[in-house]
């Protein structure tokens, strides 16, 4: 009784906007329709197709899944991705949050920061906008940081490359932006919150 009690335990963790085909998938495989506001037990999966999800978890980090993405949430501060692409933003530099990203190549733990992770078949990719990540395996043990790109291989090989804040691999993530209220708000707020969310530098 004591892990039937642990694997329907909800996590601080609610899904703020669902956009197409995506599902829940609960701990005996039983399989429902995502909405917006539905909150994540440990244990469960969500499995997108053609659609894409964005969730809260907590006070500040949202995360992200792509279309055909599979991820299961492991525990309050660690998600499984088993194939397609998450993006992580920890709401910013001097924002701390546990969060960890299993994959096939290791675990990815960052420190303040937005950042891609994708699990394709024979490969892993995590790309870092802001901050830094670090990514630890059976076979190695590396820092990604802001502007860079880490591709691991099955066979445990590393590729690192650069790779720009905006662009074609971040083109997904604006289209599953949660909406901001911007009553009464300045304007300088929304330019911060629309650069931050393209990866954007503003200048006057």
């Amino acid at each position: 009784s004591g892990s039937v009690h642990e694997s329907s335990r909800l996590i601080d963790a609610q899904v703020a906007m669902v956009s197409g085909d995506a599902a829940l998938v609960d701990t005996t495989g039983q399989s429902s329709a995502l909405t917006s506001a539905a909150n994540v037990a440990i244990g469960t999966h969500i499995q997108t197709h053609d659609g894409r999800v964005a969730l809260t978890f907590g006070d500040s980090l949202s995360l992200r899944v792509n279309v055909n993405s599979r991820v299961r949430f492991d525990s309050e501060e660690q998600i499984t991705l088993a194939s397609g692409a998450t993006y992580v933003d920890s709401g910013g530099l001097s924002t701390g949050s546990d969060l960890r990203i299993i994959t096939p190549a290791g675990e990815v733990k960052h420190q303040g920061t937005q950042y891609l992770v994708s699990v394709s078949p024979g490969a892993t990719r995590t790309v870092v906008r802001e901050g830094r990540v670090q990514l630890g395996g059976t076979r190695h043990q590396t820092q990604i940081t802001a502007g860079e790109r880490i591709d691991i291989d099955e066979a445990g090989r590393i590729s690192r490359a650069p790779a720009p804040s905006f662009g074609e691999s971040w083109q997904w993530v604006s289209m599953i932006v949660p909406a901001i209220n911007l009553d009464n708000r300045p304007l300088s707020e929304f330019l911060s919150w629309m650069i931050r969310e393209h990866g954007w530098q503003l200048r006057y």
